[in-house]
Protein backbone atom coordinates (compact mmCIF):
# COMPACT_ATOMS: atom_id res chain seq x y z
CA UNK A 1 0.00 0.00 0.00
CA UNK A 2 1.55 3.38 -1.11
CA UNK A 3 1.76 6.21 1.44
CA UNK A 4 1.89 9.31 -0.12
CA UNK A 5 1.53 11.49 3.15
CA UNK A 6 4.11 9.72 5.13
CA UNK A 7 6.61 10.26 2.24
CA UNK A 8 5.20 13.70 2.11
CA UNK A 9 6.45 14.21 5.86
CA UNK A 10 9.76 12.75 5.33
CA UNK A 11 10.58 15.61 2.68
CA UNK A 12 9.52 17.92 5.27
CA UNK A 13 11.59 16.83 7.76
CA UNK A 14 14.83 16.37 5.38
CA UNK A 15 14.37 20.37 5.33
CA UNK A 16 14.33 20.59 8.96
CA UNK A 17 17.35 18.11 9.45
CA UNK A 18 19.26 20.19 6.62
CA UNK A 19 18.53 23.28 8.58
CA UNK A 20 19.53 22.00 11.79
CA UNK A 21 23.22 21.18 10.63
CA UNK A 22 23.33 25.02 9.18
CA UNK A 23 21.22 24.51 5.89
CA UNK A 24 23.71 21.91 3.99
CA UNK A 25 23.45 18.30 4.08
CA UNK A 26 27.05 16.14 4.81
CA UNK A 27 28.21 12.85 4.18
CA UNK A 28 30.63 10.50 5.38
CA UNK A 29 32.89 9.54 3.24
CA UNK A 30 32.58 6.03 4.01
CA UNK A 31 29.08 4.69 5.49
CA UNK A 32 28.42 3.44 8.85
CA UNK A 33 26.52 0.67 7.73
CA UNK A 34 25.99 -2.75 5.89
CA UNK A 35 23.69 -4.10 3.52
CA UNK A 36 23.48 -8.05 2.35
CA UNK A 37 20.52 -8.91 0.29
CA UNK A 38 19.40 -12.92 1.82
CA UNK A 39 16.76 -14.70 -1.03
CA UNK A 40 15.24 -18.10 -0.14
CA UNK A 41 17.75 -21.09 -0.94
CA UNK A 42 15.35 -21.83 -3.73
CA UNK A 43 14.31 -19.21 -6.13
CA UNK A 44 11.16 -20.11 -7.68
CA UNK A 45 9.42 -18.21 -10.95
CA UNK A 46 6.56 -16.05 -9.43
CA UNK A 47 6.48 -14.26 -6.09
CA UNK A 48 9.74 -14.40 -4.10
CA UNK A 49 10.44 -12.99 -0.54
CA UNK A 50 13.38 -10.98 -0.30
CA UNK A 51 15.19 -9.89 2.78
CA UNK A 52 17.13 -6.47 3.01
CA UNK A 53 19.17 -6.67 5.71
CA UNK A 54 20.77 -3.15 6.84
CA UNK A 55 23.05 -3.59 10.33
CA UNK A 56 24.35 -0.11 11.74
CA UNK A 57 27.49 -0.13 12.42
CA UNK A 58 27.41 3.32 14.50
CA UNK A 59 27.46 2.35 18.41
CA UNK A 60 25.82 5.88 19.43
CA UNK A 61 23.47 7.12 16.45
CA UNK A 62 20.73 5.75 15.24
CA UNK A 63 20.41 5.29 11.16
CA UNK A 64 17.85 7.21 10.78
CA UNK A 65 14.82 6.86 7.73
CA UNK A 66 16.78 4.32 5.27
CA UNK A 67 15.77 4.53 1.86
CA UNK A 68 15.62 1.56 0.57
CA UNK A 69 16.01 1.17 -3.42
CA UNK A 70 15.77 -2.23 -5.69
CA UNK A 71 16.29 -1.61 -9.91
CA UNK A 72 13.45 -3.01 -10.94
CA UNK A 73 15.26 -4.43 -13.94
CA UNK A 74 13.34 -7.13 -16.87
CA UNK A 75 13.15 -10.37 -15.05
CA UNK A 76 11.99 -8.48 -11.74
CA UNK A 77 8.66 -6.70 -11.43
CA UNK A 78 6.21 -6.00 -8.21
CA UNK A 79 2.42 -5.41 -7.92
CA UNK A 80 2.26 -5.49 -3.96
CA UNK A 81 5.44 -5.87 -2.48
CA UNK A 82 3.90 -5.64 1.05
CA UNK A 83 6.85 -4.23 2.76
CA UNK A 84 7.51 -5.25 6.80
CA UNK A 85 10.41 -4.70 9.48
CA UNK A 86 11.95 -7.19 11.85
CA UNK A 87 13.95 -6.00 14.58
CA UNK A 88 14.77 -8.39 17.06
CA UNK A 89 12.06 -10.78 16.47
CA UNK A 90 9.74 -9.23 16.13
CA UNK A 91 7.46 -7.99 12.98
CA UNK A 92 7.28 -4.29 12.57
CA UNK A 93 4.19 -2.61 10.92
CA UNK A 94 4.01 -2.16 7.68
CA UNK A 95 6.44 0.06 5.67
CA UNK A 96 5.58 2.79 2.85
CA UNK A 97 6.84 2.31 -0.63
CA UNK A 98 6.64 3.28 -4.11
CA UNK A 99 7.72 2.88 -7.25
CA UNK A 100 9.84 5.65 -9.16
CA UNK A 101 12.07 6.72 -11.98
CA UNK A 102 15.33 4.63 -10.65
CA UNK A 103 18.44 6.93 -9.52
CA UNK A 104 20.84 3.62 -9.82
CA UNK A 105 19.87 2.65 -13.24
CA UNK A 106 17.74 3.44 -16.57
CA UNK A 107 13.49 2.49 -15.86
CA UNK A 108 12.43 2.35 -12.20
CA UNK A 109 12.99 0.80 -9.03
CA UNK A 110 10.87 -0.16 -6.03
CA UNK A 111 11.44 2.33 -3.20
CA UNK A 112 10.85 1.26 0.42
CA UNK A 113 10.43 3.94 3.20
CA UNK A 114 12.22 2.57 6.36
CA UNK A 115 12.25 3.52 9.64
CA UNK A 116 15.41 4.23 12.00
CA UNK A 117 18.02 1.24 12.60
CA UNK A 118 19.18 1.50 16.42
CA UNK A 119 22.50 2.33 17.03
CA UNK A 120 24.62 -0.91 17.34
CA UNK A 121 21.48 -3.34 16.00
CA UNK A 122 20.51 -5.10 12.89
CA UNK A 123 16.98 -4.78 11.47
CA UNK A 124 15.53 -6.59 8.49
CA UNK A 125 13.45 -5.76 5.44
CA UNK A 126 11.35 -8.24 3.73
CA UNK A 127 9.52 -6.87 0.41
CA UNK A 128 7.67 -9.33 -1.64
CA UNK A 129 9.06 -9.62 -5.67
CA UNK A 130 7.75 -11.13 -8.52
CA UNK A 131 10.34 -13.19 -10.48
CA UNK A 132 8.98 -13.39 -14.06
CA UNK A 133 11.15 -15.84 -16.09
CA UNK A 134 13.34 -18.72 -15.17
CA UNK A 135 16.99 -18.80 -15.20
CA UNK A 136 19.83 -16.62 -13.79
CA UNK A 137 18.64 -12.89 -12.73
CA UNK A 138 20.65 -10.72 -10.68
CA UNK A 139 19.11 -8.64 -7.51
CA UNK A 140 20.74 -5.41 -6.72
CA UNK A 141 19.87 -2.64 -4.03
CA UNK A 142 21.06 0.92 -2.20
CA UNK A 143 20.67 1.69 1.30
CA UNK A 144 20.80 5.64 2.06
CA UNK A 145 19.87 7.41 5.06
CA UNK A 146 16.88 9.87 3.71
CA UNK A 147 18.70 12.96 5.43
CA UNK A 148 22.16 11.82 4.07
CA UNK A 149 21.69 10.50 0.33
CA UNK A 150 25.50 10.25 0.00
CA UNK A 151 26.10 7.50 2.62
CA UNK A 152 25.37 4.71 0.42
CA UNK A 153 25.96 1.02 1.04
CA UNK A 154 24.61 -1.66 -1.37
CA UNK A 155 24.69 -5.47 -2.15
CA UNK A 156 23.77 -7.40 -5.26
CA UNK A 157 23.48 -11.15 -5.97
CA UNK A 158 22.92 -13.06 -8.92
CA UNK A 159 20.73 -16.15 -8.79
CA UNK A 160 18.81 -18.96 -10.51
CA UNK A 161 15.13 -19.27 -10.66
CA UNK A 162 13.63 -22.40 -11.44
CA UNK A 163 9.96 -22.80 -13.34
CA UNK A 164 8.01 -25.87 -14.22
CA UNK A 165 6.91 -25.83 -17.61
CA UNK A 166 2.97 -26.37 -17.99
CA UNK A 167 1.28 -27.03 -21.69
CA UNK A 168 -2.37 -26.45 -21.82
CA UNK A 169 -4.43 -27.54 -25.10
CA UNK A 170 -8.17 -26.26 -24.95
CA UNK A 171 -10.41 -27.71 -28.10
CA UNK A 172 -13.83 -27.87 -29.34
CA UNK A 173 -15.29 -31.60 -29.61
CA UNK A 174 -13.89 -31.73 -33.18
CA UNK A 175 -10.09 -30.97 -32.04
CA UNK A 176 -10.27 -27.30 -33.48
CA UNK A 177 -8.01 -25.19 -30.97
CA UNK A 178 -9.99 -22.58 -29.30
CA UNK A 179 -7.78 -19.10 -29.42
CA UNK A 180 -11.12 -17.16 -28.15
CA UNK A 181 -10.68 -19.43 -24.42
CA UNK A 182 -8.92 -18.01 -22.09
CA UNK A 183 -6.19 -20.16 -19.96
CA UNK A 184 -5.78 -19.02 -16.12
CA UNK A 185 -3.44 -20.42 -13.90
CA UNK A 186 -3.73 -19.12 -10.41
CA UNK A 187 -5.96 -16.44 -11.65
CA UNK A 188 -3.45 -14.98 -14.07
CA UNK A 189 -4.98 -14.72 -17.53
CA UNK A 190 -3.23 -16.60 -20.75
CA UNK A 191 -5.00 -17.02 -24.63
CA UNK A 192 -6.33 -20.44 -25.20
CA UNK A 193 -5.51 -22.86 -27.83
CA UNK A 194 -2.52 -24.12 -27.48
CA UNK A 195 -0.11 -22.39 -24.75
CA UNK A 196 3.38 -23.24 -23.17
CA UNK A 197 3.64 -21.58 -19.85
CA UNK A 198 6.44 -21.25 -17.50
CA UNK A 199 5.38 -21.10 -13.73
CA UNK A 200 6.49 -21.60 -10.28
CA UNK A 201 6.85 -25.55 -9.47
CA UNK A 202 4.17 -26.97 -7.07
CA UNK A 203 0.19 -27.19 -6.70
CA UNK A 204 -1.13 -24.79 -9.48
CA UNK A 205 -5.16 -24.40 -10.17
CA UNK A 206 -5.59 -24.34 -14.08
CA UNK A 207 -9.09 -23.44 -15.69
CA UNK A 208 -10.57 -22.30 -19.45
CA UNK A 209 -13.57 -19.95 -19.96
CA UNK A 210 -14.43 -21.22 -23.23
CA UNK A 211 -16.90 -19.35 -25.78
CA UNK A 212 -20.04 -21.63 -24.23
CA UNK A 213 -18.92 -23.06 -20.92
CA UNK A 214 -16.92 -22.10 -17.90
CA UNK A 215 -14.84 -25.81 -18.00
CA UNK A 216 -13.67 -26.79 -14.41
CA UNK A 217 -10.70 -25.99 -12.49
CA UNK A 218 -8.14 -28.77 -12.33
CA UNK A 219 -5.42 -28.58 -9.08
CA UNK A 220 -2.11 -29.92 -11.11
CA UNK A 221 1.35 -30.58 -8.77
CA UNK A 222 4.15 -29.45 -10.91
CA UNK A 223 7.53 -30.71 -10.82
CA UNK A 224 10.47 -28.23 -11.34
CA UNK A 225 11.27 -28.36 -15.26
CA UNK A 226 8.39 -30.61 -15.37
CA UNK A 227 6.45 -30.76 -18.92
CA UNK A 228 3.17 -30.90 -17.70
CA UNK A 229 0.16 -31.26 -19.78
CA UNK A 230 -3.50 -30.41 -19.80
CA UNK A 231 -6.27 -30.78 -22.39
CA UNK A 232 -9.61 -28.50 -22.00
CA UNK A 233 -12.37 -29.81 -24.72
CA UNK A 234 -15.56 -27.33 -24.49
CA UNK A 235 -18.70 -28.41 -26.75
CA UNK A 236 -19.47 -26.94 -29.43
CA UNK A 237 -22.81 -25.56 -28.35
CA UNK A 238 -25.05 -25.86 -25.15
CA UNK A 239 -27.57 -26.74 -26.67
CA UNK A 240 -26.33 -29.42 -29.03
CA UNK A 241 -24.43 -30.89 -25.83
CA UNK A 242 -25.30 -34.07 -24.56
CA UNK A 243 -22.10 -35.73 -23.61
CA UNK A 244 -20.12 -37.95 -21.98
CA UNK A 245 -17.01 -36.17 -22.72
CA UNK A 246 -13.70 -35.46 -20.92
CA UNK A 247 -13.41 -31.85 -20.87
CA UNK A 248 -10.72 -31.59 -18.50
CA UNK A 249 -7.52 -34.00 -18.09
CA UNK A 250 -4.19 -34.37 -17.32
CA UNK A 251 -3.16 -37.71 -18.43
CA UNK A 252 -5.21 -37.98 -21.73
CA UNK A 253 -8.42 -39.47 -19.92
CA UNK A 254 -11.14 -39.89 -22.66
CA UNK A 255 -14.70 -41.17 -22.42
CA UNK A 256 -14.74 -45.07 -24.24
CA UNK A 257 -16.40 -44.78 -27.41
CA UNK A 258 -19.84 -47.16 -27.35
CA UNK A 259 -19.88 -47.32 -23.81
CA UNK A 260 -22.47 -45.15 -22.71
CA UNK A 261 -25.95 -46.88 -21.66
CA UNK A 262 -29.55 -45.35 -20.41
CA UNK A 263 -31.55 -47.25 -18.28
CA UNK A 264 -34.97 -46.07 -16.46
CA UNK A 265 -33.95 -47.59 -13.38
CA UNK A 266 -37.86 -46.19 -11.54
CA UNK A 267 -41.06 -45.47 -13.93
CA UNK A 268 -42.25 -42.87 -11.66
CA UNK A 269 -45.72 -41.55 -11.43
CA UNK A 270 -47.40 -38.99 -9.35
CA UNK A 271 -46.35 -40.36 -5.93
CA UNK A 272 -42.69 -41.26 -6.88
CA UNK A 273 -39.90 -39.86 -9.24
CA UNK A 274 -38.44 -41.39 -11.73
CA UNK A 275 -34.90 -42.06 -11.62
CA UNK A 276 -32.55 -42.56 -15.11
CA UNK A 277 -29.46 -44.00 -14.54
CA UNK A 278 -26.57 -43.35 -17.39
CA UNK A 279 -23.19 -45.90 -17.34
CA UNK A 280 -20.09 -44.84 -19.44
CA UNK A 281 -16.71 -45.96 -19.01
CA UNK A 282 -13.48 -43.57 -18.88
CA UNK A 283 -10.21 -44.85 -20.07
CA UNK A 284 -7.39 -43.10 -18.37
CA UNK A 285 -3.56 -43.69 -17.51
CA UNK A 286 -3.96 -42.06 -14.29
CA UNK A 287 -4.41 -38.35 -13.27
CA UNK A 288 -7.29 -36.62 -13.01
CA UNK A 289 -9.70 -36.90 -15.83
CA UNK A 290 -13.27 -34.47 -15.91
CA UNK A 291 -16.37 -35.45 -17.23
CA UNK A 292 -19.06 -33.58 -18.45
CA UNK A 293 -22.97 -34.87 -19.37
CA UNK A 294 -26.54 -34.27 -19.73
CA UNK A 295 -29.61 -35.65 -18.65
CA UNK A 296 -30.01 -38.86 -20.04
CA UNK A 297 -32.61 -38.72 -23.15
CA UNK A 298 -35.02 -40.68 -22.07
CA UNK A 299 -36.22 -38.06 -19.46
CA UNK A 300 -36.96 -34.45 -19.26
CA UNK A 301 -34.25 -32.07 -19.29
CA UNK A 302 -35.36 -31.02 -15.78
CA UNK A 303 -33.76 -32.68 -12.45
CA UNK A 304 -34.24 -33.17 -8.55
CA UNK A 305 -30.60 -34.57 -8.10
CA UNK A 306 -28.13 -36.44 -9.35
CA UNK A 307 -25.09 -38.85 -8.12
CA UNK A 308 -22.04 -40.26 -8.95
CA UNK A 309 -20.22 -43.21 -8.64
CA UNK A 310 -16.56 -44.56 -10.09
CA UNK A 311 -16.16 -48.02 -10.36
CA UNK A 312 -18.81 -48.50 -7.11
CA UNK A 313 -17.63 -45.92 -4.87
CA UNK A 314 -19.22 -42.71 -4.44
CA UNK A 315 -17.99 -39.81 -5.71
CA UNK A 316 -19.12 -35.51 -5.60
CA UNK A 317 -20.84 -33.73 -8.37
CA UNK A 318 -21.26 -30.48 -9.76
CA UNK A 319 -23.87 -29.15 -11.58
CA UNK A 320 -23.25 -25.58 -14.09
CA UNK A 321 -26.18 -24.78 -16.53
CA UNK A 322 -27.63 -28.10 -16.46
CA UNK A 323 -24.15 -29.82 -17.53
CA UNK A 324 -23.28 -32.84 -14.46
CA UNK A 325 -19.45 -32.74 -13.83
CA UNK A 326 -17.36 -36.15 -11.92
CA UNK A 327 -13.84 -36.40 -11.29
CA UNK A 328 -11.55 -39.06 -11.84
CA UNK A 329 -8.36 -38.95 -10.00
CA UNK A 330 -5.70 -41.54 -9.78
CA UNK A 331 -7.78 -44.80 -11.76
CA UNK A 332 -5.82 -46.38 -14.48
CA UNK A 333 -7.38 -48.79 -16.91
CA UNK A 334 -10.91 -48.61 -17.89
CA UNK A 335 -13.40 -47.03 -15.17
CA UNK A 336 -16.87 -47.16 -14.81
CA UNK A 337 -18.76 -44.10 -14.01
CA UNK A 338 -22.23 -43.98 -13.08
CA UNK A 339 -24.74 -41.03 -12.80
CA UNK A 340 -27.97 -41.82 -11.36
CA UNK A 341 -30.69 -38.86 -12.27
CA UNK A 342 -33.52 -38.09 -9.71
CA UNK A 343 -36.49 -36.31 -11.91
CA UNK A 344 -39.86 -35.38 -10.23
CA UNK A 345 -42.94 -36.78 -9.60
CA UNK A 346 -44.99 -37.57 -13.16
CA UNK A 347 -47.78 -34.39 -12.98
CA UNK A 348 -45.36 -32.24 -11.11
CA UNK A 349 -45.29 -29.08 -13.15
CA UNK A 350 -43.75 -26.90 -10.36
CA UNK A 351 -40.81 -28.83 -9.72
CA UNK A 352 -42.00 -28.53 -5.76
CA UNK A 353 -41.81 -32.31 -5.25
CA UNK A 354 -45.90 -32.92 -5.09
CA UNK A 355 -48.47 -32.93 -7.48
CA UNK A 356 -51.60 -30.56 -6.41
CA UNK A 357 -54.06 -28.61 -8.14
CA UNK A 358 -51.31 -25.70 -8.11
CA UNK A 359 -49.77 -28.07 -10.64
CA UNK A 360 -53.04 -27.98 -13.24
CA UNK A 361 -53.22 -24.24 -12.89
CA UNK A 362 -49.45 -24.10 -14.10
CA UNK A 363 -50.26 -26.11 -16.84
CA UNK A 364 -53.19 -24.64 -17.66
CA UNK A 365 -50.72 -20.96 -17.37
CA UNK A 366 -47.74 -22.86 -19.60
CA UNK A 367 -50.32 -23.70 -22.11
CA UNK A 368 -51.02 -19.81 -23.09
CA UNK A 369 -47.41 -19.68 -23.09
CA UNK A 370 -47.27 -16.98 -19.78
CA UNK A 371 -45.10 -19.37 -18.15
CA UNK A 372 -42.89 -22.79 -17.89
CA UNK A 373 -43.65 -25.88 -16.65
CA UNK A 374 -41.27 -28.63 -16.24
CA UNK A 375 -41.09 -31.86 -18.71
CA UNK A 376 -43.04 -33.91 -16.04
CA UNK A 377 -46.25 -31.84 -16.55
CA UNK A 378 -47.36 -33.97 -19.68
CA UNK A 379 -48.57 -37.22 -18.34
CA UNK A 380 -50.72 -37.90 -21.43
CA UNK A 381 -47.35 -38.51 -22.48
CA UNK A 382 -47.67 -36.17 -26.49
CA UNK A 383 -44.75 -34.65 -26.61
CA UNK A 384 -46.69 -31.26 -25.98
CA UNK A 385 -48.65 -29.89 -23.15
CA UNK A 386 -52.11 -29.47 -23.82
CA UNK A 387 -55.76 -28.99 -21.60
CA UNK A 388 -56.08 -32.73 -20.68
CA UNK A 389 -52.81 -32.52 -18.73
CA UNK A 390 -54.20 -29.89 -16.74
CA UNK A 391 -57.66 -31.87 -16.91
CA UNK A 392 -55.92 -34.84 -15.54
CA UNK A 393 -54.03 -33.27 -12.62
CA UNK A 394 -56.56 -31.52 -11.36
CA UNK A 395 -58.64 -34.50 -11.09
CA UNK A 396 -55.60 -36.31 -9.60
CA UNK A 397 -55.84 -33.59 -6.96
CA UNK A 398 -59.71 -34.40 -6.01
CA UNK A 399 -58.89 -37.90 -6.08
CA UNK A 400 -60.75 -39.01 -9.31
CA UNK A 401 -57.38 -39.96 -10.54
CA UNK A 402 -54.63 -42.80 -9.33
CA UNK A 403 -51.31 -42.14 -9.25
CA UNK A 404 -50.99 -43.44 -12.64
CA UNK A 405 -54.08 -41.19 -13.74
CA UNK A 406 -56.16 -43.63 -14.14
CA UNK A 407 -59.58 -42.96 -13.47
CA UNK A 408 -60.99 -44.19 -10.22
CA UNK A 409 -64.56 -44.06 -10.63
CA UNK A 410 -64.26 -46.71 -13.02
Amino acid sequence: MRRPTLIAAFGVLICVLALAVGGSVTADSQPDHDVTIALPEEVHVGETDVEIVIENHDDEADLFAPVIEIPLRSAIAVSDPDPSATYEGTVLEDRAWDVLDSTMTDGESLFVYGDEVPAGTTKTYTVTLDIQRAGDFTLDTEVRPMYDEAEIAGDSVTATATAAELDVIVEDETGTPLTDATVFVDGEAYPGGSQTISVADGEREVGVTAPELELPTLTVDLAEGDGTEVWFTAPETLESFTGPLAVATTDGGTVAEGTDEQTITQLGDATRVTTHQLSFDVETDGGITVVAATVPSSMPPEFASVAATVEGEGVPTETVDDIVFVELEGETGDAEVILEFEGYRTGDATGDGTVTSNDATAVAVAIVGSETATGYADVTRTGELNAADAMMIAQYADDNRDESFERTDR
